[in-house]
C-alpha cells in the first residue's frame, strides 16, 4: 500500500514539475505583453513597469514544493535507503518553507499589482528611483524570512531538538497545548485564512479599478 502511495505520488509530482516548467515559459510571455499593454496604455516607459516582481516568483517556490515532495516519495517506494532516510525529514522541512514562501509570494505580488493599478504615478516614481534588485529583493528577502521564522518549531522537530520526548513528563501537556494552537497559528492561520482574506479584497480592488480605467 505504502509502494502503490509512493509510485503515485512519484508520478503526480513529476507532472507537476512538467507542469510548473510549461507555467513558467507561459507567465513570462503573458507578463511581457501584459507590460507591453500597460506601456501602450499608460505611456510610461516599459523599463519601469517591468520591474514588478516576476510572476514565476510562486512558481519556483512551487517547484520546490514539489522537488522536496519527490524525495519523499522515493523514500516510501525505496525504504531501506539510508540516504532517502536521512534526507526525507528535512526535505519535508524545506517543504514547509516552500508552502510558505509561495503564498507570501502570491500575496506580494498582488500586493504590487494594486499599488501600481491604485497609485501609478507614485508608482512610477518609486520605481525609478528604487530600481530593479532593490524592489525585488524587498520581496525576496522578507519572503523568505518570514517563511523560515515561522517554521522554525517545524526545524527544531526535525533535528530532534523540540520534541516530546525532550520535554519533562510535568510539562508534557503544555507543551502539547502549546503544539496545537502554534499549528492553528501557522500553517491554518498565516498561509490560509489570512492570505485568502488578503487575496479576496486586493483582487477584488484591482479588478473594480481596471474596469473604470
Amino acid at each position: 500500500r505504502n509502494f502503490i502511495s509512493g509510485v503515485l505520488t512519484f508520478i503526480t509530482v513529476v507532472a507537476g514539475i512538467i507542469g510548473n516548467i510549461l507555467s513558467i515559459f507561459t507567465l513570462v510571455n503573458k507578463y511581457v505583453e501584459l507590460m507591453r499593454f500597460f506601456v501602450y496604455i499608460h505611456n510610461f516607459q516599459e523599463d519601469v513597469f517591468c520591474i514588478q516582481p516576476p510572476p514565476g516568483l510562486p512558481v519556483l517556490a512551487d517547484m520546490l514544493v514539489l522537488l522536496t515532495n519527490l524525495s519523499l516519495a522515493l523514500k516510501t517506494v525505496s525504504p531501506s535507503s539510508s540516504t532517502l532516510s536521512q534526507v526525507a525529514p528535512w526535505s519535508d522541512g524545506l517543504c514547509h518553507i516552500a508552502v510558505s514562501s509561495s503564498v507570501f509570494f502570491t500575496i506580494a505580488i498582488t500586493a504590487e499589482r494594486y499599488y501600481a493599478i491604485h497609485s501609478p504615478l507614485n508608482y512610477q516614481i518609486r520605481s525609478t528611483k528604487q530600481g530593479h534588485w532593490w524592489i525585488l529583493a524587498s520581496y525576496v528577502v522578507p519572503v523568505v524570512v518570514t517563511a523560515i521564522v515561522f517554521n522554525i518549531p517545524k526545524l527544531l522537530q526535525l533535528a530532534k531538538s523540540l520534541t516530546v520526548e525532550n520535554i519533562s513528563p510535568e510539562h508534557q501537556n503544555m507543551f502539547i497545548k502549546v503544539a496545537i494552537i502554534f499549528q492553528v497559528v501557522h500553517p491554518l492561520t498565516t498561509t490560509c485564512i489570512i492570505p485568502i482574506t488578503i487575496l479576496l479584497y486586493l483582487n477584488h480592488s484591482i479588478y473594480a479599478r481596471a474596469r473604470r480605467m
